[in-house]
């Protein structure tokens, strides 16, 4: 294992030699149904795969992770450089108080109204939609706040 391994990995990581081994919202929707079955099998103790339920959550990744975040990602590092510090601390204050709160009522609602459709009570879906975007928000958006920001900030270092 010579110098270039090591810099091939951390390229692969960091966006730079992913499209090498597969298109971005391939990588992300694979991502996605990854974690879904890692939370259906681990944490849900299920017997079986809800199939239909790792199909939307690939479909999610690949659409939300795959496009939205790339664009969204492009338009963070067109922010101006000042000091490497103060741009990353810029960068990640406009990324959890703008887009997080943004995208997670868009995520929890396509992600629910999908699940109405394929369990076929689409009829009360609206209602049960809004329920949910109410009760799910607030801990999404705090969640990233207090776990997934200060993980972005250390892995950042």
């Amino acid at each position: 294992m010579g110098l270039r391994t090591p810099v091939f990995f951390c390229r692969m990581l960091h966006g730079r030699g992913v499209c090498r081994l597969a298109p971005p919202r391939t990588i992300a929707g694979a991502i996605s149904a990854l974690g879904d079955v890692v939370s259906q099998l681990l944490l849900e103790n299920r017997d079986t795969i809800d199939t239909t339920r790792l199909l939307t959550c690939a479909a999610l990744g690949a659409a939300v992770d795959g496009v939205l975040l790339q664009r969204w990602y492009a338009f963070l590092h067109r922010v101006p450089a000042r000091h490497p510090t103060i741009t990353l601390l810029q960068r990640l204050v406009l990324h959890h108080s703008g887009f997080v709160p943004l995208l997670a009522p868009f995520f929890i609602t396509v992600a629910s109204t999908a699940h109405a459709l394929t369990a076929g009570t689409h009829s009360t879906g609206d209602l049960q939609t809004m329920c949910r975007v109410r009760q799910e928000w607030w801990p999404s958006v705090t969640f990233s706040w207090l776990v997934v920001a200060p993980m972005q900030l250390v892995t950042a270092w």
